[in-house]
This record gives C-alpha cells, structure tokens and sequence, in this order.
C-alpha cells in the first residue's frame, strides 16, 4: 500500500505541512493496520524524483526527503506494529536503508542495466530486495510486440536473482483524461482497455496450482 502518491507540493508541501501529513498517515495505517491483504506500507513512491533524481526540476532537497520518509516511518510503526515498511524508489534503492524493513526499486530501462541494478543492490545490503515496478508502454501491433520482449528479458533476469519478489506495472491501460492528449504513460498494461490481452500476457509464468 503506498502513501503519499501524487502529494501537493504547493498548497499543502508534503516535506513542510508534517501535521497535516502526520494525520493523514496515521488514520490510514491505523484503520488498515490489521488487514492481511496488506504487505508493507510503502511510505512514498519514488520520493528520488523530488530532488531531481532523473534530470526533472527538484521540488526539495534530498535531505529535506530523508528527514521526512525517517520521521513518517517513525509515524507509520506507531501506529502499526504488523506489516512492514519500504519505500518504492526510482533511482537509488539503498537510500534511506536504516529505516526500511526490505528494499524496494523500479526498473523502466532494459534487462540488463535490470541484472545489474539487483547485483549492486545485493552486494550492498542483505535485505530483502523486491523489484517493486517494471514495466513497458505499448501502444500499436509492434510496440506490443516490442513490450513482450522487453519484459520477457526483464523476467528472465530476475529469475534467477533471489530477489524477494516482483511486480508489474502495470495491469490494464488507462484511459485518457477527457480533453487530454494521450501518452505512452497510459500503455502500460497487460491488458488493453477493451479489456482484450497484449502478447505481453502470454510470457508470464503460469501460477503453481496447489
């Protein structure tokens, strides 16, 4: 489950506002704390971004980050003593380490920049490691071709890994904002909005029947 997706950055500042931030935290964890569904409390995804991690113009400093995502985490286990606690990162997983119970990144790049991210990871920490996002945007015939490629590649090379785990981004594709242009961001899916499968679907591993 993760926190503080899409925040306001103007308005209300997500690394200013910490008791309005403080109070939202601590109703969700508090009111979802004993659901089995859940795994961890993902405290923010890709909070790397926010001071500018791939080039895009940084809302805040890294600093000002990991004081947040250290006291939130602090809020989040006041509250919840069962499900874990992890942070989904764009960049550099290992930031932030003391305060995750297993690390968490996201791969949009190929397999194997994929294979070398999750040895560096494995060579930093003994924590559990899940790749928590990876995906492909297809949009056309060959681009869904393209898509199941990549993710095939990307799946062979956590298959052997020991990672803890891993997730696709994502299930279906999303449907345009009315008035909006559509963007690749939407394409992501296994599925298309009609609700038909992409070739992407067919490369996924069969689950073991008990």
């Amino acid at each position: 489950m993760t926190l503080n997706d899409l925040p306001d950055f103007y308005f209300r500042p997500l690394y200013a506002d910490y008791a309005r931030y403080d109070a939202q935290s601590a109703f969700i964890v508090s009111r979802y704390r004993n659901e089995p569904a859940i795994l961890a409390w993902d405290l923010r995804n890709e909070p790397d971004l926010d001071y500018g991690a791939d080039g895009r113009p940084a809302v805040t400093s890294s600093e000002a980050v990991t004081k947040w995502l250290t006291h939130v985490a602090e809020i989040v286990r006041q509250n919840d003593q069962r499900h874990l606690v992890t942070i989904g990162w764009w960049g550099d997983a290992t930031t932030a380490l003391e305060i995750v119970d297993f690390l968490s990144f996201h791969h949009w790049t190929d397999a194997t920049q994929l294979a070398l991210r999750i040895k560096t990871l494995q060579t930093t920490s003994n924590k559990p490691i899940v790749l928590e996002e990876v995906g492909y945007a297809a949009w056309d015939q060959d681009s869904e071709a393209q898509q199941a490629r990549s993710l095939q590649e990307a799946l062979g090379a956590v298959e052997n890994s020991d990672l803890a785990g891993w997730l696709i981004w994502t299930a279906f594709d999303f449907v345009s904002p009315s008035g909006q242009a559509s963007s690749p961001e939407y394409f992501f899916g296994l599925w298309r909005t009609d609700l038909t499968a992409k070739p992407a679907l067919s490369i996924l591993p069969s689950p073991a029947l008990p």
